[in-house]
């Protein structure tokens, strides 16, 4: 509802602070009811362009005078995963090695990252990348379940149960790695 996104961006404009959020309201700013599902990717691809001036990417409400803040962390491992999405993992790829390069990168940036490595077929770099998210969040389930899929793939199967069982000492419900 980009009328809806539109209107909380006016009525609390400290939201603009927040690039990610800053992002979101321009593509609504942007997108028309008559728009198509490839319009609104073309539009996506326009915002994420590096080669677009900050001044374009984020939005000039009415009456609000606040800029954006700098680029965080988390709106570029957003930007890699927007990028994912719209089936670029190179460009995915690229955000994401530049994000998890930095010391205080999240456990959420090296599971995207892994993510676009299996896209990519790089089934070493996602376990590292998978490992790495592991290591940063271990009750995360399905970073366990994820690394445990990769060595499936990789015929290591002692590795991929080991994987599976952390899961669910995780989260004993898990559905994905109860079946597996």
């Amino acid at each position: 509802n980009h009328a809806a996104v539109l209107e909380t961006a006016a009525a609390h404009p400290a939201l603009l602070n927040d690039p990610a959020a800053a992002l979101v309201v321009r593509l609504s700013e942007l997108v028309t009811g008559r728009d198509t599902k490839s319009a609104i990717e073309s539009k996506l691809r326009a915002l994420l362009a590096d080669s677009q001036p900050a001044e374009r990417r984020f939005p000039r409400l009415p009456g609000l005078t606040r800029r954006p803040a700098a680029e965080t962390l988390e709106l570029r491992t957003d930007r890699g995963l927007a990028w994912f999405l719209l089936g670029e993992p190179d460009q995915a790829a690229a955000e994401l090695n530049a994000v998890v390069a930095d010391p205080r990168a999240s456990d959420v940036a090296f599971g995207r990252l892994a993510a676009t490595s299996l896209a990519l077929d790089d089934l070493e770099a996602a376990e590292r990348h998978y490992r790495e998210a592991a290591a940063r969040n271990p009750d995360r389930v399905d970073w366990h379940s994820n690394l445990g899929g990769v060595l499936l793939r990789q015929q290591r199967l002692d590795e991929a149960l080991a994987c599976y069982d952390q899961a669910l000492r995780v989260s004993p419900a898990f559905e994905i790695a109860r079946q597996m």
